[in-house]
């Protein structure tokens, strides 16, 4: 399993729902939302981790849930294909 890492998860979620995700919970980041590419999420990290740092530890306990969610889908879909490759018939 791939370890957490919050900058990595913020860069799989893509930014228009990082920034709804953040102000869902109060917070209007200091970021450049309407210039920012896809998966560009330096700006984004840093306005995060300018968070006081209760506010940073509660969604980081939500963006863990995420990750962890993130990888029980990609063991699922992994799975599948590889019972397709091999004909095992599960599918």
């Amino acid at each position: 399993m791939v370890q957490y890492n919050p900058k990595s998860v913020l860069r799989q979620v893509g930014n228009p729902m990082l920034k709804a995700f953040f102000e869902h919970h109060g917070h209007t980041l200091d970021a450049d939302w309407e210039n920012l590419g896809p998966r560009q999420v330096q700006d984004i990290y840093d306005a995060y981790l300018k968070l006081p740092e209760g506010d940073r530890r509660n969604l980081d306990i939500e963006l863990q849930g995420i990750h962890t969610i993130a990888q029980m889908d990609a063991g699922v879909r992994l799975l599948i294909e590889e019972a397709v490759y091999r004909c095992l018939g599960w599918v």
